[in-house]
């Protein structure tokens, strides 16, 4: 049953702070009188304010609080500090306080992750364990408006679609964001009025971490040089796209019912009928067809989508593969989604996702692409030899890159002075089996494979003295169970 919004009295001596996350709160139906909520607590400024705010509220719409505080194993002895703050805080506010340990560093080698995505992956298994064992309403963290503009910027440079141009939603399942309306200004502005202390966590300083540049230096310019704005102006474009990608569900899910439906296992998408309809319905009822069949649809790029929606408008047969072992084979009328494993391995093809990475399935075995742009500066004078990661200059790629296998045609530079040798020479000169060839996978810009995966690189696109950028690439092999790992 619904639990009905509490509108809460607003004492005359409460700040605008205060007042703008209860108005905020109730607008997005946040949370509810009575309800059990778990708070994530750092202890820095951000989640000391929220857990602030949520205890004023606490007796008048009978919250019960649950602070949660995740130590990551980085920071050795500030980090102990921070915890032993967290424990500090509670007891004074009379809020129950739990305390758990991960190993992030452990975790992120384990899952091929950096640890700035290890550490967001713990606390939200953290989190998530401790709702349900608290059977609580909500999870409460404390993004704010440089939060949610960071995570555009991040996103927008990095590639994304419109999906991830949405950015952060005030709640999406159990996590709630009840200060995604403020500017850090007045977060740290309402702590020091009211004279409550914060803990500063010295990692976000460190502006190697690229969202902390973003933070720190991109976000500092932008509102110094062009706006003072610029912060509310970007986190108000990320939500107005939000509410576009809302409309825009709404009506796939509507037009959803008149094409897509299910016979056995198999999902089906009238493909003829989608023909007829504007583009951007036709690609989020694609989106709507595979969440219905496949349970790990993280995995499904921009690039698959893009190649389904293609398919559409052509009116030949044929079987399109998809990571998890699915496949959609099209006919005239139908795309089908089926889990079938078919008899021959189809040719891989996809476009790269700089922003999510990629994962690739040839012949059974699953591998992950991770791509990075950094300075050239701030890379080591001497670029290391591995045969898994590989740094090009950024600079001289003409087009978008793909991941496939080699065709007829393709090529790499074979020395500085721009000699070309055919990448089917080199697999004979290497002795690689004409029968494992067309298996193999390479990393091209159209017919120019820039790297002939694992060991040869193209000598075009390799680092010198002008390199300002560098691209860096990694693919490692992934087991089964953790192809549904990635993170949005």
């Amino acid at each position: 049953m619904t639990k009905k919004t509490k509108t809460v009295t607003i004492n005359a001596e409460d700040e605008a702070v205060r007042e703008e996350m209860i108005r905020y709160s109730e607008t997005h139906h946040l949370f509810s009188p009575g309800d059990k909520i778990i708070v994530g607590v750092s202890g820095g400024a951000d989640s000391v304010c929220l857990l602030y705010l949520l205890n004023s509220l606490r007796k008048e719409m009978n919250l019960s609080l649950f602070v949660l505080h995740v130590k990551h194993g980085i920071r050795g002895d500030d980090a102990d500090r921070d915890a032993q703050f967290v424990r500090e805080l509670s007891d004074k506010w009379e809020l129950p306080c739990f305390e758990v340990f991960e190993d992030v560093p452990a975790y992120a080698k384990k899952w091929g992750m950096s640890e700035e995505e290890a550490g967001r992956a713990c606390r939200y298994e953290q989190f998530e364990k401790l709702r349900r064992e608290k059977n609580a309403d909500c999870i409460a963290v404390a993004h704010h408006k440089e939060d949610q503009a960071e995570t555009f910027l991040f996103r927008l440079i990095r590639g994304s679609s419109a999906r991830g141009l949405a950015a952060m939603l005030p709640k999406r399942d159990f996590i709630i964001r009840p200060l995604l309306f403020a500017e850090k200004g007045d977060i740290l502005a309402f702590l020091e009025e009211k004279k409550i202390p914060w803990r500063e966590d010295i990692t976000n300083q460190d502006t190697a971490y690229q969202r902390n540049w973003i933070r720190k230096g991109l976000l500092p310019l932008l509102k110094e040089n062009l706006n003072p704005g610029a912060v509310r102006h970007i986190a108000d474009a990320a939500d107005d796209i939000g509410k576009w990608r809302k409309y825009i569900r709404e009506q796939a899910e509507c037009e959803a019912e008149h094409v897509i439906f299910h016979e056995g296992k198999e999902v089906l998408l009238r493909r003829d009928v989608c023909r007829g309809l504007p583009e951007v319905l036709q690609k989020e009822i694609l989106s709507l067809f595979l969440e219905q069949g496949i349970s790990g649809v993280k995995d499904v790029t921009r690039a698959h989508y893009e190649a389904l929606y293609e398919k559409i408008a052509e009116k030949g047969n044929g079987t399109f593969s998809l990571p998890g072992g699915y496949f959609v084979v099209c006919d005239y009328e139908y795309f089908r989604l089926t889990k079938n494993k078919q008899k021959k391995q189809e040719n891989v093809c996809v476009e790269c996702d700089m922003a999510s990475g990629n994962i690739v399935e040839m012949d059974g075995v699953y591998y992950r692409f991770r791509f990075e742009v950094v300075a050239r500066e701030k890379l080591d004078s001497e670029i290391p030899q591995k045969d898994y990661t590989k740094w090009f200059d950024y600079d001289k790629i003409n087009s978008k890159l793909t991941i496939r296998n080699p065709r007829p045609g393709d090529f790499f530079v074979l020395d500085d002075k721009g000699h070309k040798k055919k990448l089917s020479r080199y697999y004979m000169d290497e002795k690689i089996a004409k029968e494992r060839r067309d298996r193999q996978l390479v990393l091209a810009d159209g017919a120019h494979v820039i790297w002939a995966i694992p060991n040869r690189i193209s000598a075009a696109c390799k680092i010198n003295q002008n390199t300002k950028y560098v691209l860096v690439v990694t693919k490692e092999r992934i087991r089964h169970e953790r192809r549904n790992q990635r993170l949005d």
